[in-house]
């Protein structure tokens, strides 16, 4: 995946109305379709190349710039964050989208679980990409990209929603009909008309698991 799907991710935000000055857009010509990080994880690609997990440590970290454009200045992370604290869930209870796995995932700080931290903790949503599901790569994704480096010691809990293969063709807004063989999340209307909007399934299901928290 080139740039050219970015250019017009960043003209659609502009056309629901979001600020170019809310915009961050990074360009990075020896990045590959990969998650960036600036540490190396046992299983991770190279940066430029587009291959399984699609995460590699690029010299610029991904999570830290996002969570830092939402929440501010950050606490130094936690590069061994405990196993205890990340928390797989039933997700059925949400959702009977076909294209969401069964269960998800969640991380929560220490400080989280336990109420302390001297202030209310935070939610973080991070939507994997297609074929980075835990039963694509395991929990490359939930682990490996670094949002819980940071979570750990910022009082942010991390939700890791799952897609999953869904291997029946439907038809899809623009393209014709289609299956999802990659476990991607819906963005081309396998499952309705609204997928981009509040009352698509699939954002309802991570909207109902966000109020649930």
């Amino acid at each position: 995946v080139g740039p050219k799907p970015m250019d017009a991710l960043g003209t659609q935000y502009g056309n629901n109305g979001v600020p170019a000055a809310n915009q961050v857009y990074v360009k990075r010509a020896s990045t590959a379709h990969v998650f960036p990080t600036d540490f190396d994880s046992t299983g991770n690609n190279a940066c430029s190349s587009t291959a399984s997990p699609y995460i590699a440590n690029c010299g610029y970290d991904g999570a830290k710039a996002a969570l830092s454009h939402f929440y501010g200045t950050l606490n130094a992370r936690n590069n061994a964050p405990a196993a205890a604290h990340y928390i797989e869930f039933d997700q059925t209870t949400f959702t009977s989208n076909p294209g969401m796995a069964a269960t998800g995932w969640l991380y929560v700080p220490a400080s989280c679980a336990a109420g302390s931290g001297g202030a209310a903790c935070k939610l973080h949503v991070a939507l994997h990409g297609c074929l980075q599901s835990t039963a694509a790569v395991g929990d490359k994704f939930v682990k490996n990209t670094g949002y819980t480096r940071w979570a750990d010691t910022n009082n942010i809990v991390v939700l890791f929603p799952q897609a999953k293969v869904d291997n029946t063709s439907r038809p899809t807004a623009a393209s014709g009909s289609l299956p999802n063989p990659n476990g991607c999340w819906d963005w081309v209307g396998w499952y309705g008309s609204s997928f981009a909007q509040r009352g698509g399934t699939q954002a309802a299901a991570i909207k109902a698991m966000v109020d649930h928290v």
